[in-house]
């Protein structure tokens, strides 16, 4: 992610972008990739929506029980935001 956030131009008109990650719960671990990206992704010029994180139950995965769902509908709440970016004029 980081090799690719370094190599992402600035945008030419106003893009919303969103990031995500995957954590664990467990004791000692703590932090988010996802607001070190949406910081990355704002010097940049996007505008970015709320990062969220989504619980797995192990390293290789899967997500945890119920986040397949939140995770759905986290997506289908950042289509309103790119449809009314996507019609501006350049």
């Amino acid at each position: 992610m980081r090799e690719w956030l370094s190599r992402l131009e600035r945008p030419s008109r106003p893009i919303t972008a969103a990031c995500f990650d995957t954590r664990l719960r467990k004791p000692l671990l703590f932090g988010s990739a996802a607001r070190g990206i949406r910081r990355r992704l704002r010097r940049l010029g996007f505008d970015v929506a709320e990062p969220v994180s989504f619980t797995v139950t192990d390293t290789p995965g899967p997500l945890a029980e119920g986040e397949l769902e939140q995770a759905r509908d986290w997506g289908a709440s950042l289509v309103p935001a790119n449809v009314a970016t996507a019609g501006r004029p350049r």
